[in-house]
């Protein structure tokens, strides 16, 4: 069989669809990581501008029937985190950062600072900036860098109330 270029623009934008479903979710509105799909055309011809809007529509439905009878898991993102503090707040950030379920690595006190290192959801330190400006009357800071991708929580709430 003979095709021609303009002939697989259809296909093309079926596999652009593809793509899209991927990045924009299965299930929820989370990109999927670590999945491949297979298209495959049982019979390979021109497939025009109508015919590609369904075809793509189907592509959803059929991702999302998947997707659901799939043992999928919901990851999120976890962070390396270092809190700097006066020493005469330690103790209270040290609670709010328990609360949050942080995983404390080390505590290093300085003549004039307390830092704090660890590792932490990133949903569980929203928020966490403006309570510990609170705490340390604004002497505090925070850094955070992109760690890796875990299982979510069933419990969708994280932080603790202020």
């Amino acid at each position: 069989v003979q095709m021609r270029p303009e002939d697989l623009a259809g296909h093309d934008a079926l596999l652009e669809g593809m793509a899209a479903v991927l990045r924009t979710g299965l299930k929820e509105p989370h990109p999927a990581r670590d999945l491949a799909l297979q298209l495959v055309f049982h019979e390979l011809r021109p497939v025009h501008e109508e015919g590609i809007v369904l075809l793509l529509e189907a592509l959803r439905v059929a991702c999302r029937k998947a997707a659901a009878a799939a043992a999928t898991v919901l990851l999120e993102p976890r962070v390396d985190f270092e809190v700097e503090c006066p020493p005469e707040s330690v103790s209270a950030v040290l609670a709010d950062l328990n609360a949050r379920q942080a995983e404390i690595r080390e505590v290093r006190a300085a003549v004039l600072h307390v830092s704090v290192r660890g590792i932490v959801r990133l949903a569980a330190v929203l928020g966490f900036t403006t309570r510990l400006r609170s705490i340390t009357r604004g002497l505090g800071t925070m850094h955070i860098t992109s760690r890796d991708l875990v299982e979510a929580l069933d419990e969708p709430e994280t932080r603790p109330r202020s």
